[in-house]
């Protein structure tokens, strides 16, 4: 009985809690919607909103059924497509009537909250809460209807049985009348709550945040639930770039943000960091495609770019869907509509690009603005960056609306409305591609001589960062290759061969940007590879075109029999199966013979150079070599490798402690490598992204030895500050400069004056003992053992023996290894010479023994 009792009582609170949650507020000025759903609930004698609407949605798939089970095609459904896709118009429907209910109780929560931040007389804010509720009825009945009609324009019907049109007609017209209206709904609910959101902090103050956060939340809840709207429909699309599914999500977005900015939510916890990004620096001098925006912002009265841009190709792209159903073309329009979104896509995204290259170019530049003193000269220099020659803007824009024209004739068109297109259309995103290929050209151009005249100035009188240059030309590549793939998105026939000389082209832009622009040694083999290859396909491009354009009537070539054609001219074979039949073919064969041949066989030429001579190889060693410092840690890094630097390399490598040399000569890096196999960065020292690539935050130690003085401090002070718990050691070259490595953070400065002068003192005066320490030194030569002087904290033993011992002596070690401790670094940092056989030792003394480096890896149990 309790067991009984307790599940009936957790039946009835969720049933309360489902009530509650189903609960509709009532409102003093009922919406279109509200009013015809009540009529709806008065017929059904049903007072819960939710369950009128269920069983509306309800009703409607049974009629359908009903429907189809007459005319016979109730078979035509039971397909697992056919079935899934007949679910689409009830859900949705079912959704937009659903989410009355929550936006409702938020509103009446939120009146609620504000009213009791008021005094209780106030007797105004009953009749300015109601007007909350206020739409014009006129409105709704015509936003309601101008989804129906679009829905009828644009649906391509399939009249095969009346239960197929009862579901097109009837749930369509329902479905899209109804979103269109609830989008009407979100616009205008939030504009009225906004207005009284406004009066209310004229009354209460700027302050409270009561007020603002319940505003937040509204818009919240609205967005959550547009969104979902899309979630809900995805599975049911079978191809987004159609007709309808375009309109509807474009429709939700331009809603959210209408609704974003009607709240002037500005603290909203992603916004903030949405503006700051997309924030777009003012060039200081602004270029034709800025001054021809700028225009058209004044002439539709708007301030935001991104606004203008959308506003532009919406517009476009309507006028031409305007001469389409003038012209009688809507059903060429539904079976090519996806190809025309290429259009607005293109020239949206083309439009678009200056303002993300833009606020990279500007990261790019100020990257720099500490590494100069004079700031007027870096406005100077800066200045001439943005500089572009408004003659020539004027031509390459030309230049690539006649390209376009060429590539893609305009005057191939099947009716007025098709030729209007061709021309505007291609017309306006070739000018855009010539004007955005020459732009990003020269300013890359621009960017590596502001490189090159602030290295002269800078004042660190060393080699300037090359990463802010090397990211600007990746940026520049991605957003090119972005280019290729939307367009592959929307043409049918990308391999077409104008198709295919566009992209070549997009790719030789991005061959040229990395050429032009300053680029790290190790990598340049790979740019010279494909300038090479952008080349030859570029003028293959050409001949295979201009081959099938002369020769494929005369002589009925294939694309693939073009290429062939093209391929056998330029490497000179000329099997001699396949020639130009027409005189203008044959004039086109000359020229490009004259020109093809010598940049076929440079191509090949260079391409069997780069294999040959080892560059290949080079690189595929370079990429094995990065993977394995990419592995370091706890490892030293040697900055130079000079006469020093290379004693303390050999001597690392016999001891097989694991380090990584930083060189900037090519040749000194060649030398040291015919002595073993290390591992390498060939760069420069003093550079932050060098001791990076070293891995310098994963190292325990680094010696610089470097023969200047002031590249060994720059070096350490850089080290230091990438690496607090590095252990620098430095190479001095003048005494005098001895106090200020040591204030840099040197750890250790070793002179090799000083040490040579107490080395040939030792030879004079303690002949034996510097003869003893050659022998143990060299003992490699003569005995094929290397025997080391090293110190192993008692803390790192691991001898299988000793494990777990707390009680460990000196006779202990000397038992289980062949290492001979002359000596003990206690933990008070006092030293204990010839230790005896029963001294204890604790965890944090340190043994100084003699042994080999195997002896040594045994003890520390790295065997």
């Amino acid at each position: 009985m309790i067991g009984i009792g307790m599940h009936r009582n957790k039946k009835t609170k969720l049933g309360i809690k489902i009530k509650r949650l189903s609960y509709m507020p009532t409102c003093p000025h009922p919406n279109f919607v509200r009013t015809w759903m009540q009529k709806w609930m008065l017929w059904l004698g049903l007072s819960s909103w939710l369950k009128a609407s269920l069983y509306f949605v309800s009703g409607f798939y049974a009629i359908f059924l009903i429907i189809a089970i007459l005319d016979g095609t109730l078979t035509h459904f039971t397909d697992g497509r056919e079935w899934w896709e007949s679910l689409l118009f009830p859900i949705v429907l079912l959704y937009l009537l659903a989410i009355m209910v929550p936006l409702q109780q938020l509103l009446s929560k939120i009146i609620a909250k504000w009213q009791l931040q008021l005094p209780k007389n106030n007797v105004t804010f009953k009749q300015e809460s109601n007007d909350v509720y206020i739409l014009n009825r006129r409105h709704e009945k015509i936003v309601f209807a101008m989804g129906v009609i679009g829905y009828l324009l644009f649906k391509s019907y399939h009249p095969i049985s009346p239960s197929i049109i009862f579901y097109q007609l009837v749930g369509g017209s329902l479905v899209t009348g109804l979103f269109m209206w609830y989008l009407y709904f979100a616009i205008s609910r939030t504009k009225r709550i906004v207005m009284f959101h406004q009066k209310m902090k004229r009354i209460l103050g700027d302050d409270n945040l009561i007020i603002d956060e319940s505003l937040m939340a509204w818009t919240k809840l609205l967005i959550r639930m547009l969104l979902f709207i899309v979630i809900i429909t995805l599975p049911f699309v079978d191809t987004i770039l159609s007709v309808t599914p375009i309109v509807a999500y474009t429709a939700i977005l331009f809603t959210i943000w209408r609704i974003i900015n009607l709240s002037h939510l500005s603290h909203l916890s992603i916004l903030p960091q949405l503006k700051k990004y997309c924030t777009v620096p003012k060039p200081p001098m602004p270029t034709l495609l800025d001054d021809l925006m700028t225009m058209w912002m004044d002439e539709i009265g708007t301030s935001s770019y991104f606004v203008a841009t959308i506003i532009f190709t919406m517009m476009c792209y309507v006028i031409f869907l305007f001469i389409w159903l003038i012209g009688g073309q809507l059903e060429t329009l539904k079976q090519n509509f996806r190809w025309t979104l290429m259009f607005p896509v293109i020239m949206t995204y083309l439009l678009l690009m200056p303002l993300m290259w833009r606020i990279v170019l500007y990261r790019t530049i100020y990257a720099y603005q500490d590494t100069i003193t004079s700031q007027n000269r870096f406005k100077m220099l800066v200045q001439k960056v943005y500089t572009l020659n408004r003659q020539h803007e004027w031509f390459a824009m030309i230049v690539g609306v006649v390209g376009i024209w060429l590539l893609f004739p305009p005057w191939i068109a099947n009716s007025f409305a098709d030729l209007v297109f061709n021309i505007v259309g291609h017309g306006i995103n070739g000018a855009l591609l010539g004007y955005l290929i020459y732009s990003t050209i020269i300013l890359t151009r621009n960017l590596a001589k502001f490189y090159d005249e602030l290295q002269q100035v800078s004042i660190f009188g060393r080699s300037l960062s090359i990463l802010p240059t090397l990211q600007w030309s990746v940026v520049l590549a991605v957003l090119w290759l972005i280019t290729i793939f939307l367009s592959t998105l929307f043409v049918p026939d990308w391999l077409n061969p104008a198709n295919l000389a566009v992209y070549i082209m997009l790719l030789l832009t991005i061959i040229i940007i990395f050429v032009s622009n300053r680029v790290p040694y190790q990598v340049l083999p790979w740019f010279r590879v494909l300038r090479i290859a952008g080349l030859f396909f570029a003028v293959a491009t050409v001949g295979t075109y201009g081959f099938l354009i002369l020769e494929k009537e005369a002589n009925s070539l294939t694309l693939v029999d073009a290429v062939y054609m093209t391929v056998i001219t330029m490497t000179t074979i000329g099997y001699g199966d396949m020639t130009p039949i027409t005189q203008n073919g044959r004039i086109f064969t000359v020229f490009l013979s004259l020109f093809a041949v010598g940049i076929g066989g440079y191509a090949i030429s260079a391409s069997a150079s780069f294999i040959i001579e080892g560059d290949l190889s080079d690189l595929l060693k370079g990429k094995k070599m990065s993977n394995k410092i990419a592995k370091l840690k706890d490892h030293c890094i040697i900055c130079g490798v000079g006469k020093t630097g290379r004693q303390i390399a050999l001597e690392f490598y016999k001891t097989q402690v694991p380090f990584v040399f930083i060189e900037s000569s090519e040749h000194v890096i060649k030398e040291l490598l015919h002595l073993g196999d290390f591992l390498y960065i060939h760069g420069d020292a003093t550079k932050d992204e060098t001791l990076y690539a070293a891995r310098i935050e994963h190292a325990k130690g680094l010696i610089t030895c470097l023969p200047d003085d002031t590249d060994n401090a720059f070096i350490v002070l850089s080290a230091r500050s990438l690496n607090q718990n590095l252990r620098i050691i430095s190479r001095l070259s003048d005494e005098e400069n001895e106090t200020k490595l040591w204030k840099v953070g040197a750890d250790e400065i070793v002179s090799p004056h000083v040490i040579g002068g107490l080395r040939m003192a030792s030879v004079m005066l303690r002949p034996t003992v510097v003869t003893f320490l050659d022998q143990m030194l060299r003992a490699e030569k003569e005995t094929g053992e290397i025997l080391r002087v090293e110190e192993i904290p008692v803390s790192r033993l691991q001898i299988p023996e000793l494990i777990g011992r707390d009680d460990l002596t000196v006779r202990d070690i000397g038992h289980y290894s062949d290492l001979l401790i002359i000596a003990v670094k206690l933990e008070d940092e006092t030293y204990q010479f010839k230790p005896r056989g029963n001294t204890f030792l604790d965890r944090g003394d340190t043994l100084i023994a003699v042994g080999s480096p195997d002896d040594m890896a045994y003890v520390c149990g790295e065997y």
